[in-house]
C-alpha cells in the first residue's frame, strides 16, 4: 500500500509533539512494509530526503508578502499547495492521511484534485476554534465560539470577519472532502461533534503512540524533582508550577524543573532574577531526547494547563517512563490519566491537593506503585506499534471500500 502523509511541519525542523508522532507513526508503517511518501514545509530549498523507510519530499513555505496577507488569508492560506498537488497526484498514492488540521484547511484547494481516500488527523481544535486552544487570549477566559471578537487583536477584526467568512465555507467543504477523521482522544471526538463538526461515524478514536525503543531506563533512585515540559506560553500556565514551588506546604526536598522555550520563559526568568528560588530551575529547550530523558528522572509530570488539551504527546512519554502525572481537570489529559490510574486530576483552585500529591510522589513506596501503573499502562495502550496496527486496518477499510 502506497501512502501520502502529508503535515504542515515534519522534524527535526519542527518538534512540536503532532510532528513527533507523525514521524514515529510513518517509522512504523515503513516497518510494516507500507510506502510512505511524505509531503511538508521546509525552510530551505525544495528537496527531497530518503530516511528510516521513508521519503520526504519539502517544499518552500514562504507566503508572498506576510505582513500584507496574514490577517486576510490567515490560516486559510496554502503557500505550498500547488507544488504539493502536483506532486501527490504523480504519485498515485491509495491513501492520503493529513496531519494538523490548520494546514489541511490551508490544502483545501489540493483536496478538490484528489481522488484518494482522505484521512485527517485532529491534533488539536481547529475544526471549531480559529487558533486552535478553545481560548480567548486577549481576555484569558475560555472561548464560546468562533468570532472576530476572540479570534483578532481589536485594530484586526473587520479583516478578521472575512477571514471568518471564508473559513466557514473552507471547513464545511473540507470536512466533506475528507473520508475519515482520526481524534487521539475521546474527549476531543465529543468537542467536535457537540460544537457541531462532522458525524459521529465519521470519526474514528485511536490513541497516540510512542516508539518504546526509544525510551530511556529511568534510574532506580528518582531525585525529588518534578518536571514541567511544553511550549512556555501562558496557557499551558508554568507560571501555577512556579508558584507552587514557593509554598513553604510542600515538601522540603521536592525540587522543579521547566523544559521548553516561549515568551513566559522570559518573564518567569526575570522574576526569578529578582527573587530567586533554589527549588526552581529553568533548562530552556531541549532536543526530545534530553527531554524524555529528564520526564524518566522527574517523580512526577506538572500539566496545569488553563486550557482542555486533546491528547499532549508529552503525556504519553511520561506515563512511558513510568513517571506519574497530575493535570487539571479537562481534555484529554486527564483522561488519559483517568484511563491509566497514573496520577491525579486536580482543580487550580485546590491547591492543598496538589501539595499533598507533592508529598504522596516523594513517599518511595507511593511513587513505586503509581510508577509500576504507569509504565505497564503505556506498555500495553501507548505503544506505537498498536497506533501502527489500527491505522493499517483503518487504510485497509479505505481502499477496499
Amino acid at each position: 500500500m502506497k501512502v501520502a502523509m502529508v503535515t504542515n511541519f515534519f522534524p527535526p525542523e519542527a518538534v512540536g509533539g503532532a510532528e513527533l508522532f507523525a514521524y514515529d507513526l510513518c517509522v512504523e508503517l515503513a516497518r510494516r512494509g507500507l510506502s510512505v511518501d511524505v509531503f511538508t514545509s521546509g525552510h530551505g530549498r525544495t528537496r527531497v530526503e530518503r530516511r528510516d523507510g521513508m521519503t520526504i519530499h519539502f517544499f518552500r513555505s514562504g507566503p508572498p508578502f506576510p505582513k500584507l496577507t496574514s490577517d486576510l488569508l490567515g490560516y486559510n492560506f496554502n503557500p505550498f499547495g500547488k507544488a504539493m498537488t502536483r506532486e501527490l497526484e504523480r504519485g498515485d498514492h491509495d491513501v492520503i492521511h493529513l496531519h494538523n488540521i490548520n494546514s489541511t484547511i490551508m490544502m483545501y484547494p489540493l483536496l478538490l484534485s484528489l481522488r484518494s481516500p482522505v484521512v485527517c488527523h485532529v491534533h488539536d481544535h481547529w475544526p471549531v476554534c480559529y487558533r486552535g486552544i478553545l481560548y480567548d487570549p486577549s481576555k484569558h477566559q475560555a472561548c464560546s465560539r468562533i468570532r472576530p471578537s476572540c479570534c483578532f487583536d481589536p485594530g484586526h477584526r473587520f479583516i478578521g470577519s472575512l477571514n471568518l467568512a471564508l473559513r466557514e465555507k473552507l471547513i464545511s467543504r473540507f470536512e466533506s472532502s475528507v473520508t475519515t477523521f482520526v481524534s487521539p482522544s475521546q474527549y476531543m471526538k465529543d468537542a467536535l461533534l457537540s460544537r457541531g463538526f462532522s458525524t459521529s461515524s465519521k470519526i474514528e478514536v485511536i490513541p497516540l503512540g510512542i516508539d518504546m525503543g526509544n525510551i530511556p531506563r529511568p534510574p532506580e533512585n528518582r531525585t525529588h524533582r518534578f518536571i514541567w515540559a511544553g511550549r512556555m506560553v501562558y496557557y499551558k500556565n508554568p507560571r501555577f508550577v512556579v508558584e507552587l514551588a514557593s509554598r513553604s506546604s510542600i515538601p522540603r526536598t521536592a525540587e522543579f524543573a521547566f523544559v521548553g522555550g516561549g515568551p513566559e520563559l522570559v518573564t518567569l526568568r526575570s522574576t526569578q532574577s529578582r527573587a530567586a528560588n533554589p527549588r526552581v530551575e529553568f533548562l530552556g529547550q531541549r532536543s526530545r531526547t534530553e527531554t524524555v530523558r529528564a520526564i524518566s528522572e522527574a517523580r512526577g509530570l506538572l500539566v496545569p494547563s488553563l486550557i482542555p488539551e486533546n491528547s499532549p504527546l508529552v503525556v504519553h512519554e511520561a506515563l512511558s517512563t513510568g513517571t506519574p502525572v497530575l493535570c487539571t481537570p479537562m481534555g484529554g489529559t486527564a483522561e488519559l490519566v483517568r484511563r491509566s490510574g497514573a496520577g491525579g486530576i486536580l482543580p487550580l483552585d485546590q491547591i492543598d491537593l496538589w501539595d499533598e500529591w507533592l508529598r504522596k510522589l516523594t513517599d518511595d513506596e507511593n511513587f513505586l506503585r503509581f510508577s509500576l501503573v504507569a509504565s505497564d499502562f503505556a506498555k500495553r495502550h501507548l505503544n506505537i506499534e498498536n497506533s501502527g496496527q489500527a491505522m493499517s486496518a483503518l487504510y485497509d477499510g479505505l481502499a477496499s471500500g
